[in-house]
Parts: structure tokens; sequence; C-alpha cells
């Protein structure tokens, strides 16, 4: 291009006195032995461009010597572009012949396989080709075994490439189909050529994305024998393959088959097979290989008798093929995604760990117990390129853990006391997930319906669908094929297939269509018997896509439907006794305090332990025929021995109370019914009679309890006096002591738990529950003050039942005053 401008320049300045246009066609010459064939076209199209605009500065077109240097010009460059074509071909010529040389020189198999094939590759791109993969032949179908790419974004190419399934022909591997040096030579890659060739949408767009324009793809063999397949292609550099090219690449493949031939990698790769082979097949544990890409590339028998394939086929098929075949759950009953199988890990680089799962063929149901080990083969690079898991069938130590394991957990609500439905619904989730897929239980309900007791299924929404279709259509006694048949009978029902009953189960179509779509397919109900006398049914169901209930699992849920009804009528039993026991608490439990004309009172009572709510100390507040009783007491022992007692004794001393009025006739009628009592039942008490008429003196009676206190004008006194403890001795007797109480003045009255609770500064005692008092102006303010003491002192729960009452003598109200006469009607209005 610069020779052509100067020369076109000198033109120009001399114009007609020298005509140069002639040597125009020194510009396409220079152009042939600088560049090539594209660079001699265009400085040759405009060498003959500006001949042919020269007529304008030198003034002669039309001229014979015009046409003379036009055509001279027009020659010229056509020998110009032969000459630069001539050129082209030469050094490519060249080039490929260097090309030739370099994989010879890798062809001593002096170097390890994986070198080998990187500088066989590396020496092809991009002299040849934009990116190149070699395929070798495994039993028939291709491997890859290399890529090499050039361009900006070869990593990512190269990193595609070698996980993707290789796409030659079959006939390139298999020495039947067609000669070895038939390539396969697409000259123009079209849409329609990357969609058939494509494996899936997103590998679709990878390809058209490369920008791939022709591709030859050559079988590469050596002595005879078919070794695998050498495929370039062009994209990004622009150039499209030509017949030319396919011929040199069928003798390039040839270099390439004698490398790898010398390389050692089929020699000595098929005689290592035949020894694995041998060795492989007279081991009993399975084993199976499987590449970079999840395919089985070897099984040996015991694999093949393992998982049914005795025919072999199982070496060809993929890893999705097999689990297509069969359902593969983990340990715990959870789905065994195929991204999480020991090999692909493995293959990922992943630490190597013992897997345990189960396998359920679908067609025929059989179910086994796999423990897979597996390790990587790796490549020269250290990376995955196989990996050899080996598999240890532990079907009959799986089903006896998983048997084991149901039942001791069954067992242990045996001994259980929690709540009926509780228990009801802890049976349902032992099952779950690794018996069934859904649990739920049944039982006689009111006026014949069938109750459904309690449900479980790994799906929370599932619950939520199931027990909202048991709401909508409860069922009922007379149904057939369900849980009220096998209430009834007591006789097992198995179904492989419960979508062909729905129709005949369901009350209309929408209760078919909800039934439907909770997807339950094979099911289980059994009863769940106690002495012969059916008390509930046991429903166990898969899901559609889960294969049916085998022998195995109908054993098993037989005892545990016959362990469930064990545990139920335990725990109904101990939900019924904890009722009881807390409506007779409820009943024992000390009455609030009524309201007594002339007196102010405040009680507590606290039994110890937090499982109680009666202890032995009580108290209670009656009125008699003329007055009020007070009687405090504290039965030996505690909770719910102590109880018993304590409703003997309440109940006792209210009844006489009532009836006499006289504070000794309940001691003396307490004391002969504790005598009479098995076991030695003691128990102290205090009774008080309060005036209702006004007076001001109180009766105390004190049975080897402690006396109560009295407190006035802010001093602290005892009062009564101590008799002999009830239950201890026949034909006891008692002393009455006669108390005044002014207005103001407050009696408490208390039981030992109250000093005798221990704290870190040992016991509460007498002086402390002396100063609490002292300065209280209410019962009510002295109950907290004292109750207050008491937690902080202990700091937890009392270590002994303690209870406490105080009373005290309201003032006289004073007379109401007159209202003053109001003088007029306006007053009298407001007033």
């Amino acid at each position: 291009m610069g020779a052509l401008a100067a020369v076109t320049a000198l033109d120009l300045i001399f114009g007609v006195e020298a005509v140069l246009s002639g040597s125009y066609v020194l510009g396409p010459f220079l152009a042939a032995f600088i560049g090539g064939r594209r660079s001699t076209i265009a400085v040759g199209a405009l060498a003959i461009a500006l001949a042919a605009a020269s007529g304008l500065w030198n003034d002669n077109f039309g001229s014979v010597d015009y046409n003379l240097r036009l055509a001279l010009v027009g020659l010229g460059s056509g020998f110009a572009y032969v000459a630069a074509a001539a050129r082209s071909e030469s050094r490519a010529g060249l080039q490929r012949l260097q090309l030739l040389d370099d994989v010879a020189a890798v062809a001593d198999g002096s170097l390890p396989l994986s070198e080998t094939l990187d500088r066989v590759t590396d020496a092809i791109v991009p002299e040849l080709a934009d990116f190149c993969m070699i395929d070798v032949n495994s039993e028939g179908r291709p491997t890859r075994a290399a890529v090499r790419a050039g361009g900006p974004k070869s990593a990512e190419v190269e990193a595609w490439l070698i996980g993707r399934e290789p796409t030659v022909p079959d006939y390139l591997f298999r020495e039947e189909e067609m000669p070895l040096a038939q390539p396969w030579f697409v000259p123009k890659h079209s849409r329609e050529f990357l969609r058939r060739i494509s494996q899936g949408q997103q590998d679709f767009e990878f390809l058209r994305g490369l920008g791939t324009r022709s591709s030859i793809s050559v079988g590469v063999g050596a002595r005879g024998e078919r070794l695998g397949a050498l495929t370039l292609v062009t994209a990004w550099s622009g150039r499209r393959y030509r017949a030319a090219d396919a011929r040199f690449a069928r003798v390039l493949a040839g270099r390439v088959g004698l490398v790898l031939d010398n390389a050692g990698l089929f020699s000595d790769l098929q005689s290592v097979e035949r020894r694995m082979d041998t060795v492989m097949s007279i081991l009993g544990e399975a084993v199976v290989i499987q590449d970079r890409r999840g395919r089985f590339v070897y099984a040996n028998e015991a694999a093949a008798q393992m998982f049914g394939d005795a025919a072999g086929q199982l070496s060809a098929a993929s890893l999705e093929e097999v689990r297509a075949r069969y359902d593969l759950y983990q340990e715990d009953g959870a789905p065994l995604e195929l991204s999480e199988f020991v090999a692909l890990r493995v293959l990922r680089g992943e630490p190597s760990e013992d897997q345990t799962f189960r396998a359920i063929e679908r067609e025929s149901g059989r179910e086994i117990w796999l423990r897979g080990r597996s390790r990587a083969i790796e490549a020269a690079d250290g990376q995955p390129l196989y990996a050899v898991t080996t598999f240890d069938d532990v079907t009959d130590i799986k089903q006896a853990e998983l048997a084991q394991a149901t039942l001791a957990r069954t067992g242990e609500l045996l001994a259980s006391s929690i709540d009926y439905r509780e228990t009801l619904q802890a049976v349902a989730r032992i099952t779950i997930p690794q018996l069934a897929d859904w649990c739920s239980i049944y039982a006689p309900g009111e006026e014949g319906a069938v109750e459904l007791l309690a449900i479980e299924h790994s799906d929370p929404e599932q619950v939520r669908r199931a027990r909202d279709i048991a709401e909508e259509f409860p069922l009922t006694f007379g149904d057939e094929l369900g849980p009220d048949e096998v209430l009834r009978s007591g006789e097992p029902i198995l179904i492989d297939d419960a979508d062909s009953i729905k129709q005949r189960f369901a009350h209309d179509e929408q209760h078919l269509a909800l039934m439907r779509a909770i997807g339950v397919g094979s099911v289980m109900i059994l009863p769940m018997r106690l002495s012969g006398e059916v008390s509930g049914a046991l429903v166990l169901a898969n899901d559609q896509d889960r294969r049916p209930f085998g022998s195995f699992d109908h054993s098993l849920a037989t005892r545990i439907a016959e362990r469930a009804a064990i545990a139920i009528e335990n725990s109904r039993l101990a939900t019924k006794r904890k009722l009881i026991a807390e409506t007779l608490q409820t009943g024992l439990a000390p009455p609030n305090i009524p309201e007594i004309p002339g007196w102010s009172a405040a009680a507590v009572c606290r039994p110890a332990g937090s499982e109680n709510r009666v202890g032995g100390d009580f108290y209670d507040l009656f009125p008699y025929d003329g007055g009020w009783m007070l009687v405090i007491g504290d039965v030996t022992g505690r909770g719910a021995e102590a109880a018993a007692v304590t409703a003997l004794a309440r109940y006792t001393v209210r009844t006489a109370g009532m009836l006499t009025g006289d504070p000794l006739v309940p001691l003396r009628l307490l004391n002969d019914g504790l005598r009479g009592r098995e076991g030695n039942a003691l128990c102290t008490a205090a009774i008080v009679t309060l005036p209702g008429d006004g007076a001001d003196e109180v009766r105390i009676a004190i049975a080897g309890h402690p006396l109560p206190l009295i407190v006035r004008d802010g001093a602290v006194e005892e009062a009564g006096r101590m008799g002999p403890v009830l239950g201890a001795f026949d034909d006891q007797e008692w002393e009455m002591e006669t108390r005044a109480l002014a207005p103001g003045e407050q009696l408490v009255v208390y039981t030992d738990g109250v000093t005798e609770t221990c704290g870190q500064g040992g016991r509460f005692g007498e002086e402390r529950l002396r100063s609490r008092l002292t300065g209280a102006t209410s019962p009510a303010a002295a109950i907290r003050r004292v109750e207050q003491a008491l937690e902080t002192f202990a700091a937890g729960e009392l270590t002994d039942d303690a209870a406490i009452v105080v009373v005290m003598r309201e003032p006289t109200p004073a007379p109401a005053q007159a209202r003053p006469v109001v003088g007029s009607a306006l007053e009298e209005e407001l007033q």
C-alpha cells in the first residue's frame, strides 16, 4: 500500500510529462511477497482502480497508451495473486510439515500419557485448529482424553468440553463400519447442525456462543486397531476447512495414533483390563468403575447379580439410568440425590467416606441395603479420572437394626406416662420415614364414628391436608376397606395400590379429588390388639412414587402395632390417674378466706415440691352456730400419702366443729380416727374460735402444734397451752385457753414448716418470723412480708410444707352522724 501510494503521488506530480500509471503494478507484487491472498487481492484491486483513474491527471482517457497501461496493471495484479496463492500454499505446507514433525517428536514413548497428549494438542492449536479434542476408544464407545483450546476464553472452553459427552460418529470406533481413514468433514456449521449435536439447551447455547465455523473428525489407529478419534474445529479465527484440510487431518491422525500407541495407552490398558477382569470376576464383593461423567465403564459379575443385571448391561449404563430403575434412600429415609452418591463425591475431589443407603427396585419392589466405599483413580495432573466403588450387601443387618431400633423406641413408650394423645403421636412418629411415608392411628369414637387420633408425615403440609379431609369427611362404622373394618373384624388389610379403591371409598367427587391430591400409594391397616380386644387401628401408607410394602414391612408393622397397643393403654391409664389426682388435689386445696364480720384474715399454704398442689399442712376457716372456727394442722409426711391424712383431718375437724362449736370435740374425734388407721399417722393441730357477737375473747386449743402468736403494741407473744399430738395415744385430753384480742391486734397461727425452712443461714426460726410480723398493719401485709422472707431465705423450693393464717380484730365502726336539715328546696336537691 505504501509503494502504491508513492508511485501514484509521483504520477500526480509529473502528470502528462511522465506517465507512470503502468508502475502501479508494483503494489500487488509487493503484497504477494510480503502478505497473503487477501492483502494481494485488496492491493491489486486498488491498483487497478488507481490506474483507471489516472486518465484524469494524465489526460489520456481512451487512448491506446491508457488502455495498454490499464491492461498491464490488471494482468500484473492477477499474476501477483497467483504468486501469493502459491506462496501461501507453500508456507502452509511447510507449517504442516513442521506440525507433523512436532507430533512425531513425542512419539518415542518416553513421556507420560498426560504429557504426551498435552504436547500433541499444543502443536495442533492454534496452528491447525481453534480447538481440538482427542477421544479414545473404550469398548466401542468414545471417552474424552484431552482438550486444547486457544483464544481468550480457553480455560472456560476446555472445562466445558472435557466434561461433555463426545459427539463424533460411532463408525470411527467400530472396525466393521467404515474405513478408518474416512473422515467426518463438516465444511460449514449451521444452526441446525449445532442443534443436532447438542446435548440439551444449555449445551446448544454454549456451542452457538463459540461461533464454530467448520470441523473435521477423523479416526485414530495403529497396528490395525481403532484407538480413538481426533476432532479439529475452527471458530473465532474465521477460517474454514477445505477438502485439502480434511486430507491433511487423516495424515495427522496417523501420526497421533503412532504417538498414542507408543505411549502405551492401549496395549498396556488392554493388558491391565484383562488382568482386572480376571481378578474382579472372582471377588465376592460387587465392584463398579465410573468415569468422570458418572457412566459405568466396568461392573464385575457380583455387581451384575446384586443389581439383577446378569446380562452385563450395567457396565453400559449411566447413573441416571440406574436411578430410573431404583428408588434410593439414605439411612434416615430421606431420598438420596444423585449428586450425593459416594462415587460422584469422590469424582468431585471430596473426601472419601463410606455410605450406607437403601435401593428399592421399582418394577419388582425388591429391597437391598448397600454399604458403598469409593476411591479415586487420579490422572497425571492429580484430578480424579475414575471412581472405583465396592458394595457390600448389608440388607439383613440393616433390617434387623431398623426392627430393633423401632421396637426399642416403641418399648420406651411402654414405661412412659405421658399424655394419651402425645403417646399416640409419638407412636406415629416412630415409623416415619424409615418404614413408611404416612402413619395414622384410629379408634372407635362416639355415636359410631371412627376418630383420627394421630397422623404423621415428613411434610407438615401433607398432614394439614389429611386432617382437613378427615374433618370434612369423617369415617364411620360400616365403611369397607378402611380402619373401621379392621376395628370390627380385627383382621389386617393390605392394599398395594390405594388409587384403585379410592373410587369406592370416596363420599363424592370432591372427596375423591382430595384423596388423590395427597398421593397415597400402598397401604397397611393393622389391628392394635390388647388382651384380645381391638383398641385401635394402625395405618401405614407410602406415597405413590414409593414401592409397595413387603413381607418385612408387614412383619415389623405388626409387632409395632402390638407394642403400641400396650403403650397406648399405659398412657391412657396414666392420663386417667393424672386426671383423678388433679381432681382430688383440687378438692383438697385450701379454701379461700371467707368474709368474717368484725374480723379481717389472710392465709397462705405452700406444699413442698413443684409437683404437689396439696401436702401435709392445711388450714380451714368455717362458721358454726355462734361464731367462726379456725383450724391449722400439720400431718406427718409429704405428698400424696400426707394429702390422704390431710383430707381425713380437715373434714373431721370441719364436721365436728360446725356441729358442736367446741374445739375439744374435733380434737378427740380426729385422734380416734387417726388411731384407727393402719400405719403410724400423726397430726398436730391448733383450733381457734372467733366470736361472732362482737365479743373480744378467742378460745385456743393446741394439739402438739406450735403455739399461736399475738401481735399487739409492736410486741409478739405466745398464746395457748401445749397438748399431746393427735394419733399418738388413746384417750388423750386437751385444754383450752381464752385470750382477749383488742381491735387492731393480730393472732398468727402457723405450721412448723415456716420456722423449719432451711436456707444458707440455717433454719428460718421463730425470731425471723417474729421480726417480720412486727410492724405489719394488716393480715394481708403480715402474710406478704412472711412469704417474701421465706422465698428469699430458702432461695428456691421449700423443703417442707408450710402454712400460716393471720386474723385481726377490726375496730368497731362509729355510729353514723345525722345529716343536717337542708333549709331550701335547692339545697335539698343539691344534697
